[in-house]
């Protein structure tokens, strides 16, 4: 039975190899049930859904990570949002149909490019730099090559970061999973020869799982699997769930940053302000009593004043 809505970090002994597996249900299914995306759509942003959460597992942040794909193809949009708690959001935009059945990413989007963001309180998990500001903000930018999300991932670990990773995902219908396995910096006295028979027997080991497998096994039964032969140290699993942030404070705050005489210009055609969340499809709507509310300390800092 696959361990549902979980992140499980694990790291083999005396080497600088760690690894991370991710099994999404009621997350992923949350995701989608607000929208209704064609079968590729789905399974491209499942693929994102489960590689923003490892890449998450990489560092250590106090704010969200958010993985973006953007161009100009068949699919235009796909933003993933990981928050520091394990809260887990995305979405998916298309512009034609039918799409290409292919999870090649140049296909889907054309000419693009892959961001991730990591805003606030940044810090590396094997590093941490005095002095850096709190709402600091981090992006890296790469090119989607002729690959997958995985191959582009992959891409981006060895152009930015240097170190070696390799990450397999999988995606049904109603589930989202994923595995990845990296090289650590590290200061210890180890040659680069059995660092790098270390990584190659790794990966050979980890590159016979197969897509059924990764959904449907156990995490143990795919640590058994995969890393019999090899000493593994397994830490506890950290609990991922779809959440989204909006609320009508949110809203709020963002109809004051308007102005007053905006949201008026907005009632006078419709009577009513209407927000919907890309995210996670939640309604709110403002009269213009509700709108006025907002703006009551600026109407009366405006009042003309009498002396009497």
């Amino acid at each position: 039975m696959p361990d549902q809505d979980q992140l499980q970090r694990f790291a083999f002994e005396n080497t600088l190899i760690r690894g991370e597996y991710v099994h999404l249900d009621s997350t992923f299914q949350d995701a989608l049930s607000r929208h209704d995306y064609p079968p590729i759509v789905a399974n491209v942003l499942g693929q994102a859904m489960a590689a923003t959460v490892l890449l998450g597992a990489t560092v250590k942040f106090e704010g969200s990570l958010i993985l973006q794909l953007q161009g100009k193809g068949p699919m235009t949009l796909l933003v993933v949002q990981l928050f520091a708690n394990g809260s887990l959001r995305g979405l998916a935009n298309w512009d034609s149909d039918p799409l290409p059945d292919t999870d090649q990413l140049s296909a889907l989007f054309g000419k693009g490019h892959l961001a991730i963001t990591i805003e606030a309180n940044l810090s590396n998990a094997n590093q941490t730099t005095p002095g850096r500001p709190k709402d600091e903000r981090y992006q890296g930018i790469v090119d989607f090559g002729q690959g997958n999300i995985a191959q582009a991932l992959e891409g981006y670990f060895q152009q930015s970061e240097q170190l070696n990773t390799r990450l397999w995902l999988s995606v049904t219908e109603q589930h989202a999973a994923g595995l990845l396995v990296r090289t650590i910096p590290s200061n210890q006295s180890q040659s680069q020869i059995d660092n790098n028979e270390n990584w190659n027997r790794i990966v050979i080991f980890s590159d016979t799982i197969s897509k059924d497998e990764m959904i449907g096994l156990s995490f143990r039964e795919l640590m058994r699997r995969l890393y019999h032969e090899e000493d593994v140290r397994v830490f506890e699993p950290e609990i991922i769930r779809f959440r989204c942030t909006c609320s009508r404070t949110r809203i709020e705050d963002l109809l004051r940053r308007l102005g007053i005489d905006e949201v008026r210009s907005i009632l006078q055609d419709t009577q009513k302000v209407e927000v919907d969340c890309e995210y996670c499809k939640q309604h709110y709507s403002f009269d213009a009593i509700d709108a006025e509310k907002l703006f009551v300390k600026e109407i009366i800092s405006d009042a003309p004043k009498t002396r009497h």
